[in-house]
């Protein structure tokens, strides 16, 4: 891959050539990108701490045409592309085995009162970050109050429309101030992203861990603060 020669040195880049300006960089890490006279988008900045890194992260998972690429050689930046169905995106092989791991499960104190309340917040928080080109459909469970369901749909030129499957989303309450949400993804990130963001978003959202599936038949199974 040929890099944009404007992008920083590091190891995230833009492929030179393959920017169409859909602008997913600037909404996701204005920091980090800037647009050259060409309208053509490029790496100023690398990440340096966590926040950086999660903002690298989003502009990488939302570029349908991966322009954003890693050269780099982190087992830990390896193992979050590989869990979320990114590792196209990388140029090297990883210099040894790196196994997915998926946090699909995350539990945390909410000072919602009900299902439907922490719901519909959910939903206020997806159609908050809505804009021309995409949007997001929804529906409940008709079988359980718990179950919500919602995919994004985008919109090229007013005319295409991609709709993707229906994401799943069970919530439950642990206690009467805990609640435990789980994306019924075994082999991708699914929704995690956009669900570790809301919590961090909300206010009545709080102290979160997270966990891999086990946590389902183990109640020992160890959490972390992180979802990757």
């Amino acid at each position: 891959m040929t890099a944009h020669p404007l992008n920083a040195e590091g190891d995230f880049y833009v492929e030179h050539g393959c920017c169409t300006a859909c602008d997913v960089p600037m909404r996701s890490a204005p920091s980090l990108f800037a647009y050259d006279e060409t309208s053509h988008c490029f790496v100023k900045r690398q990440p340096s701490t966590q926040t950086e890194c999660d903002m690298m992260f989003e502009a990488i998972r939302g570029a349908e045409l991966r322009c954003i690429r890693y050269r780099g050689r982190d087992n830990d930046w390896y193992r979050r592309l590989v869990s979320s169905g990114d590792f196209d995106v990388c140029d090297y092989p990883p210099n040894e085995p790196v196994e997915p791991r998926i946090r699909s499960i995350v539990e945390c104190d909410t000072k919602y009162e009900s299902l439907d309340a922490l719901a519909d917040a959910f939903e206020q928080y997806l159609k908050s970050t809505e804009m021309e080109h995409f949007y997001f459909d929804f529906k409940r469970s008709e079988s359980s109050d718990s179950l919500l369901h919602f995919h994004r749909c985008s919109v090229t030129a007013g005319s295409y429309r991609h709709v993707g499957a229906f994401e799943e989303i069970a919530i439950k309450f642990v206690d009467d101030k805990r609640v435990r949400i789980v994306h019924q993804h075994d082999m991708a990130l699914g929704p995690t992203p956009i669900i570790a963001k809301w919590i961090i978003s909300d206010d009545k959202m709080h102290s979160p861990m997270w966990f891999t599936r086990e946590r389902e038949t183990r109640p020992d199974v160890p959490g972390f603060d992180h979802p990757w």
